[in-house]
């Protein structure tokens, strides 16, 4: 959808007939589905059990975001523009959906996607340099093959659920339940509650998932974390208390519904009675369309410069220069691509993004890079330029401590030799703060990087210097993680989760309207029955409802983006005004040209 934004903005920006325009590329977009927006369309009604293979990855109704919407707003297609009025820091699935699709069919880019269509295989012949797909129609069955000049496989990380085969060898003698979290759907709630549930995994969707079963009435929820990197690890806190971190990967079976969790050899909990197991282990990519050679392989792993050096950071007076792996994961970047092209053969093109925190961002751009390339806007890079390209940014990212920890294996393991009071282990203190900002700072340095060469309609300075607006991006994203690690249970026992907290960097980026809070604890928002999980239709859980907007709690505002790390609250009833604030028309945006609020 990104790319085909971009082509259409693209050519309305050009007269017709000029050489540019006539450098425009056709694009042809089949889709398996029945309608636009991947995992987060809706779930068709003549498939609600989502038994056909282009259903099986939808995500559940009631999803809602793990990050601010602030980070995934569109620069030329506001949420004020979209909702008419100020909304949430968070939303559900179904709005988002929504929002995404208004903003990519702006211009009908979406009225001509061959919908219904399988894409069966790609190949390319490299006498003709040309690709060859073998197309079916699903609706009436017939197969065709078409040739093109360029491939792009955009078909998204979340292609087919991956299950550990170790893992399903140890649940294979478990006697309760046990299922992948996108099979977490309408039949959640009855499966949980009452119920003790241990969740393989500690990232977004164990994170996502065990809100929503403390929702439901769960008895208990065990987390197992393998590498305490994963959002629901570095909880602060957990509503109900119902929530237990099991360090470690479940490994053995204990009679028929208890496990053994290891750490290491020393370091083993058991987390036993479990009625239902959930394996949020992620996604692998469907590339079964792709001839071999056309693929991308993400374990792939690369190699250091010789004689790199990690140099100074604020780890090395504790571990000194730690000699790395030989070989290491990469970290922003796949180890066969570079910048959306296939080294070995750069007419293929990969639209994926790297970044889980920005998604639609990091789409955005890398849909401009490819248009960059396929209008001759951009030059391809030779093999040996992009293979450098990838070594210079490797050598670079690993220079993070945070980047390498998730990366280098030998790294990780001295970093685990620091004290449990070392900094770099305790979220709250001065130093876990500076090496989260050094993190969020080089992803937005990268960014910089890739904007002031694409002339992108946004400023965010480069590398060396950020721009104002780069800034308050920066601000945003770090908060956006740092409101789980601080979130705490107020006084009033209903449940305080990350969803419920504000921080003063939640607000547009190109509008500068804040986000409300929600009216209600996250915990208590429901729908009607038969409705969409939507925004504006939260009920009060009690009393049945319409409560959006209405004044109903104090939110706690956090002051993380603020000199002071103090909390603060208000009254909602002191944001009323937000409702009635006249908005820009649209397109026209109140932000200076310093990247602050006018």
């Amino acid at each position: 959808m990104s790319l085909l934004h971009a082509h259409a903005c693209k050519t309305r920006n050009l007269d017709r007939g000029s050489e540019e325009w006539k450098n425009l590329p056709v694009i042809t977009c089949y889709e398996r589905g029945s309608m636009p927006g991947g995992v987060w369309r809706e779930c068709p009604t003549d498939d609600p059990l989502r038994l056909k293979p282009e259903n099986k990855g939808l995500q559940y109704e009631d999803l809602w975001l793990n990050n601010p919407k602030e980070l995934i707003e569109y620069y030329d297609y506001t949420f004020d523009e979209h909702f008419h009025r100020p909304t949430p820091a968070y939303l559900p699935r179904r709005d988002v959906w929504e929002y995404v699709l208004s903003r990519n069919n702006m211009y009908g880019e979406l009225d001509n996607v061959k919908y219904n269509h399988t894409v069966l295989n790609s190949r390319y012949d490299s006498e003709s340099s040309n690709f060859t797909l073998t197309v079916s129609d699903d609706k009436t069955g017939e197969t065709k093959t078409k040739s093109f000049d360029r491939c792009i496989f955009a078909g998204g990380q979340n292609g087919k659920p991956y299950k550990p085969e170790k893992i399903m060898d140890l649940l294979s003698n478990f006697a309760g339940r046990y299922y992948h979290s996108v099979e977490a759907t309408e039949n959640f709630p009855s499966d949980v509650a009452g119920k003790r549930v241990m969740l393989i995994g500690d990232s977004n969707s164990a994170e996502d998932l065990t809100l929503r079963a403390i929702k439901h009435g769960v008895e208990h929820v065990y987390i197992t974390s393998r590498s305490g990197l994963g959002d629901g690890a570095q909880m602060g806190s957990w509503p109900e208390g119902k929530v237990t971190i099991a360090w470690g990967v479940p490994d053995k079976l204990i009679n028929e519904n208890s496990f053994q969790v290891s750490w290491n050899e020393e370091t083993k909990t058991t987390v036993a009675n479990i009625d239902l197991v959930i394996m949020c282990t992620g996604y692998s990519v469907n590339q079964d369309m792709l001839d071999e050679d056309l693929r991308i392989n993400r374990s792939r792993m690369g190699k250091l410069s010789e004689g790199w050096k990690m140099g100074k950071n604020y780890l090395s007076a504790d571990l000194g220069e730690v000699s790395h792996s030989e070989f290491v994961h990469t970290y922003t970047q796949q180890t066969d691509l570079c910048r959306g092209l296939l080294i070995s053969n750069p007419k293929m093109m990969h639209l994926v993004e790297y970044s889980s925190s920005v998604p639609l961002w990091d789409l955005e751009l890398r849909a401009r890079i490819l248009l960059s390339y396929l209008t001759g806007q951009t030059p391809i890079p030779t093999n040996d330029e992009m293979v450098q390209m990838n070594q210079e940014r490797l050598d670079e990212d690993m220079k993070d401590p945070w980047m390498r920890y998730a990366c280098d294996m030998r790294y990780k393991e001295a970093c685990a030799k620091l004290p449990e009071d070392h900094f770099f282990n305790v979220a709250s203190s001065d130093g876990y703060k500076l090496a989260e900002y050094a993190y969020y700072y080089r992803w937005t340095q990268l960014y910089a990087s890739e904007i002031s060469a694409l002339n992108y309609p946004v400023d965010f300075g480069d590398q060396e210097k950020l721009s104002p607006f780069a800034d308050r991006f920066l601000q945003l994203a770090i908060d956006s993680g740092r409101v789980r690690r601080t979130v705490e249970q107020d006084e009033s026992g209903k449940g305080c989760t990350f969803r419920d907290t504000m921080c003063k960097s939640f607000i547009s980026l190109y509008t500068c309207t804040p986000s409300l809070p929600l009216p209600k604890y996250w915990l208590e928002l429901k729908v009607e029955d038969g409705k969409p999980t939507r925004i504006m239709n939260l009920l009060d859980k009690e009393e049945n409802e319409e409560i959006f907007f209405t004044p109903q709690r104090k939110s706690t505002v956090s002051s993380l983006g603020a000199n002071s790390p103090e909390s603060v609250t208000f009254d909602l009833e002191e944001l009323a005004y937000l409702v009635e604030i006249d908005l820009p028309p649209p397109g026209q945006h109140n932000v200076a040209e310093n990247g602050t609020c006018g």
